[in-house]
């Protein structure tokens, strides 16, 4: 999404931009195939299961 609405000036303001971006998708942004929680919900929120199964 972020990639084909911007042209960067090079290649630090595309990390710069895309950090941006993956910290907004995974941790801010809710998706509807997660029932609205974010990606970092959903991980994070299994690894104490995971941590007891272990």
């Amino acid at each position: 999404e972020d990639v084909y609405l911007k042209a960067y000036d090079g290649v630090s303001a595309a990390r710069l931009s895309l950090a941006a971006y993956f910290e907004f998708y995974n941790a801010r942004r809710p998706h509807q195939s997660h029932d609205g929680r974010t990606p970092d919900m959903v991980y994070f929120g299994t690894l104490p299961a995971l941590k007891e199964a272990a």
